[in-house]
């Protein structure tokens, strides 16, 4: 059973990914958090000693903790790594049409917005990517895909990019032309 404050908190962390995912970093303050939340305005501090860095800085570590599930239910189902590749981008696809185009990641807000110049939420974002990076090299080493390590993160960035550029252009073919490349790395059909 959860308490009170444990529920306030994990409210604000589901608020502040939701805000960020579709206002960015910067139109993400404390006020909207706290009123989209409903959480008292005291709570902020109480839950998140550092503020709003601290706050953001968990959403995207939830953030990366699903995306995270994601790869690892598919690697616990016996998938191959074209078939996780494939569902990654198929997820994404499916999360932007959901949305309206209206919500995209929240680490790119981030690294976009903030990471620049601020160093804790830089290092949250590297290490949420380098998280997604070392769960799709140990899938591609599994398949015997030859440089695992440097092939999972030219993925990460081809998911990254295309999913900017489709919720820039409401469109999903960006990610389907990047998962048709990535599949061709991964030597899918060979």
């Amino acid at each position: 059973m959860t308490t009170k404050g444990a529920r306030t908190k994990a409210r604000m962390i589901d608020t502040t990914l939701e805000l960020i995912q579709s206002r960015g970093y910067h139109g993400t303050g404390l006020a909207r958090i706290t009123d989209a939340s409903g959480a008292p305005r005291g709570s902020v501090y109480f839950h998140f000693p550092g503020g709003k860095d601290e706050l953001v800085a968990a959403a995207l570590d939830r953030v990366g903790e699903e995306f995270a599930g994601l790869l690892e239910g598919l690697l616990a189902e016996g998938r191959t790594a074209a078939e996780i590749v494939a569902a990654v981008f198929d997820d994404l696809a499916a999360r932007l049409e959901e949305a309206g185009f209206a919500a995209g990641c929240a680490v790119v807000a981030v690294a976009v917005d903030a990471a620049a110049d601020n160093p804790v939420l830089q290092q949250s974002c590297a290490r949420v990517y380098e998280s997604w990076r070392v769960i799709l090299e140990r899938v591609l080493a599994r398949d015997g895909i030859p440089d695992a390590a440097r092939l999972a993160g030219v993925i990460v960035s081809l998911v990254e990019g295309a999913t900017t550029v489709a919720r820039a252009r409401h469109d999903v073919a960006p990610l389907a032309d990047a998962r048709a490349v990535a599949l061709g790395l991964v030597g899918a059909g060979r």
